[in-house]
């Protein structure tokens, strides 16, 4: 009898260990080889395995920019996100990871979710993401398309510098606080008198070039939620993105945020070639952590809205712009026989150009 209970209970353990199916992880089909697994949610940190092209590993837990996995001898590791891609009910493990003694041993595999430091022209140390090869041949004309506009051409493609350095960036935890403190200090129309007062010219004439004015000398960052993402593919070759206060609804209040075509020349072309390149990134991993069915394309988004529902949360810095020919309501989705969705802006004020976007965890 006793044996015949231990024979019933190790039938019962193997159907519920053999029928359990965990999420799994495996790198994504971009990947040529491998994946590095870390010890820690650190590029910095050596390599302890890797996880070849078609293997799989258990996965534990998500944390900003990583994937927990569970590796063969049991301990945990953390494989970045940017090259890797969580399937469920995923078959066993079909291959064990190949361990690293040292990192030399381990051909590194470049991550956008890996921080660097570095500097930009200007002076000013910052922590970015690497974006180099994360993103699809695809977007390679999109990210180095070059701004042929003319109309404010040099504020357009430039930043709130003094002293040859960046402007100190003001920070904003809401849309509404940044354009309460905008219409307060500077109101649309009173800039736009105060620049005819001076030029004898309206500030929505495109057949002018003047540098930046007084009020726009001015670098933000902007905690919010992306509700709708459109690439103009026109002189500017801009993308325009509607933040807005709410990550569901409509939103409201939303305001513009433009992310300009890269300048005919300058060492500065780095920033705006890092922000185009950041922006596109975050879309991508905002929405196949939700959905790996879609896929977020040039032809998505070109000329035409794409949506975000509910909203990207990220961290946006750039330097403000007014735009004359955007006044209140003009720029952004506007209910329609579609949809109801209402994303436009409440100010012709922007930020314009985008210094960087950061992908940030609400948890």
């Amino acid at each position: 009898m006793r044996n015949a209970v231990y024979c019933i209970s190790a039938v019962l353990l193997f159907l519920c260990v053999g029928t359990s199916h965990a999420d799994v992880i495996t790198p994504r089909d971009s990947v040529r080889n491998h994946v590095n697994v870390r010890r820690t949610p650190d590029t910095s940190k050596p390599a302890i395995a890797i996880l070849r092209k078609g293997q799989e590993m258990e996965y534990w837990a998500t944390v900003p920019g990583w994937y927990k996995v569970k590796l063969q001898n049991g301990r945990p590791g953390y494989v970045a996100k940017s090259w890797t891609v969580r399937k469920p009910d995923a078959r066993p493990v079909t291959g064990p990871a190949v361990p690293s003694s040292t990192e030399r041993d381990v051909p590194e595999e470049p991550s956008d979710d890996a921080e660097v430091e570095a500097r930009t022209e200007y002076g000013e140390t910052f922590r970015t993401r690497e974006m180099e090869v994360v993103l699809p041949p695809e977007w390679d004309d999109v990210v180095d398309a070059k701004f042929a506009g003319t109309y404010r051409r040099d504020v357009k493609t430039s930043f709130a510098i003094e002293g040859g350095e960046l402007v100190p960036f003001e920070t904003f935890d809401s849309v509404r606080k940044l354009i309460d403190n905008l219409l307060a200090t500077s109101s649309d129309n009173n800039v736009k008198g105060i620049y005819k007062q001076d030029t004898g010219r309206s500030l929505g004439a495109k057949t002018n070039n003047e540098p930046r004015l007084p009020p726009e000398q001015r670098n933000v960052r902007l905690t919010t939620y992306i509700r709708a993402v459109k690439w103009i593919e026109h002189e500017d070759q801009d993308f325009h993105v509607m933040v807005c206060e709410g990550s569901t609804d409509n939103g409201q209040p939303c305001f513009t945020v433009e992310v300009s075509g890269l300048p005919r020349s300058g060492v500065r072309e780095k920033d705006f070639r890092r922000a185009r390149r950041e922006l596109i990134a975050v879309m991508r991993d905002a929405v196949e952590d939700r959905d790996e069915d879609r896929q977020i394309k040039p032809t998505s988004m070109k000329n035409k809205w794409a949506f975000f529902d509910p909203g990207i949360f990220v961290e946006i810095s750039g330097s403000l712009f007014l735009d004359a020919a955007h006044g209140p309501g003009i720029v952004g989705p506007r209910p329609s026989t579609r949809n109801n969705r209402n994303h436009t802006s409440e100010t012709a004020w922007e930020i314009h150009p985008v210094y960087s976007v950061r992908l940030l965890d609400e948890e």
